[in-house]
């Protein structure tokens, strides 16, 4: 008996002796087999901007969204030691030029679901999105349950939640155009705009550049309960799993070093609410396959 607890000692003290697993270095060089080392070799990324993104400005800049995926495309690139090359190219042709590789990294406006992470290769989610509603200040209205009887314009993908479905006595409306529904709202014609929160943050902005010429009687405002949640993600080749992966781990890394946080801020802020802390799995499984 008291051989075994001097083995078990042993050994344990020898467990605790040993070094931690170094941490792989994700910017050192990489083998040319891999698309880490292939664009290492041609020394640069390109990265993929929807020149129709719904979060594009009234000037047609980058908005919120775009911003934020943009910071992450750098440091991404700085990890890697290659030169970001930006490609611009309509939201609809992201994945084509994804497939003919004219660009290895993009950060489609939609969210993840099983249906979709099974055509295509995606990272784990950069940014957790929700769906709420932009609204003039002082309306009264602060969430969906005060929209009974009233009319509501809707910037919505599959799977966003139609609020007539909810309460039938909502007249909503859906437009691909987030632009048609601001100026719906500048009217009067609607007294809410439902949408992901980066849509509506980038619209805000819009509103507010119109209403700084004395256009508007007052402000707006985003408001209301998390209608839905989804993951959206960074887009790249399929195939190639130790790219995702590797892609995967850089996010990691930018969210401890804390450039997570700091572009949230710029981008999105005024409060960082934290990176998400999803696989892609686990939040494609947030919108199972029907």
């Amino acid at each position: 008996m008291h051989r075994l607890l001097s083995v078990l000692a042993c050994a344990a003290l020898l467990a605790s002796c040993v070094p931690p697993e170094k941490e792989e270095n994700l910017g050192k060089r990489w083998d040319e087999t891999t698309v880490m080392g292939e664009l290492q070799q041609r020394g640069s990324i390109r990265i993929g901007a929807s020149t129709d993104s719904l979060t594009r400005l009234q000037d047609g800049e980058p908005g919120g969204y775009d911003s934020f995926t943009e910071d992450f495309a750098l440091y991404l690139a700085d990890t890697l030691k290659v030169d970001p090359e930006i490609v611009e190219v309509p939201s609809s042709q992201l994945s084509t030029g994804i497939d003919t590789g004219d660009i290895d990294i993009a950060f489609p406006l939609q969210v993840v679901t099983e249906q979709l992470v099974r055509q295509r290769s995606f990272t784990d989610p950069l940014l957790i999105t929700h769906q709420r509603l932009l609204v003039e200040k002082g309306s009264g209205i602060e969430q969906a349950g005060d929209l009974a009887g009233q009319e509501v314009c809707g910037i919505l993908d599959e799977t966003g939640l139609d609020l007539s479905t909810v309460d039938p006595t909502i007249d909503q409306r859906t437009e691909r155009d987030p632009t048609v529904c601001a100026a719906a709202l500048l009217r009067g014609e609607v007294v809410a705009v439902t949408g992901q929160d980066v849509v509506l943050t980038s619209l805000l902005a819009r509103i507010e550049e119109v209403c700084r010429d004395g256009d508007c009687a007052t402000g707006y405002e985003i408001t209301g309960d998390q209608l839905t949640t989804g993951g959206l993600s960074a887009m790249v080749v399929s195939g190639a799993q130790a790219w995702t992966d590797y892609v995967s781990l850089v996010l990691q890394q930018w969210k401890e070093d804390g450039g997570w946080d700091e572009a949230y801020v710029e981008s999105l802020g005024p409060e960082s609410p934290g990176p998400p802390d999803l696989t892609i799995e686990e939040s494609a499984a947030l919108y199972p396959r029907g």
